[in-house]
């Protein structure tokens, strides 16, 4: 008789276990796992030109699950440390490909409600949101890139501090 009660506590405890995985662990791995994750970063780097690539300092990056019901979207900050490029990206159309339409440099306050960088105002650390106000702050410039297939991507620089905020919102 205790020889059963025994085995039938087992076989409880691992079910629960199992239940407990299947619930709280498995939506965690599909969903919010760095690796299920699309990468911001690498997203940048493929609308982008690569020479003005090459010198930013990510110092946050984070894309929306790749299993996720909503468009991919993405933030990526950090900084542009060299004064030379942060000027030459100014003087440019930092973006590869505008064939949906780009536009020209301009604060970020044009922009309007419309941003892919909202969520991150209220969705990250305080250094990432210092990051943030620097790159679309008074005297920071933006621009933006217009996708048939998403919202698109915007591209904010701090000339004087070098920071800046890139976010996109829609079909990677």
């Amino acid at each position: 008789m205790r020889h059963s009660t025994r085995r039938k506590i087992i076989i409880v405890g691992v079910l629960l276990m199992a239940y407990g995985t299947i619930t709280y662990g498995l939506p965690y791995l599909l969903l919010d796992a760095p690796f299920a994750r699309v990468n911001a970063t690498e997203t940048l780097k493929q609308r982008f030109s690569r020479e003005y690539t090459q010198s930013l300092d990510v110092k946050y990056s984070k894309g929306s699950p790749q299993l996720s019901r909503e468009s991919p979207s993405g933030t990526v900050l950090g900084y542009v440390t060299d004064t030379k490029t942060r000027q030459k990206l100014l003087q440019a159309q930092p973006f590869a490909d505008c064939s949906g339409g780009c536009s020209s440099w301009q604060p970020y306050s044009e922009y309007g409600k419309t941003s892919p960088l909202l969520s991150i105002e209220q969705n990250s650390s305080p250094d990432s949101r210092n990051i943030l106000r620097a790159a679309t702050g008074e005297g920071s410039q933006c621009v933006a890139c217009y996708r048939p297939e998403s919202h698109g991507d915007i591209f904010c620089l701090s000339p004087s501090t070098g920071a800046f905020a890139y976010g996109y919102d829609g079909a990677s």
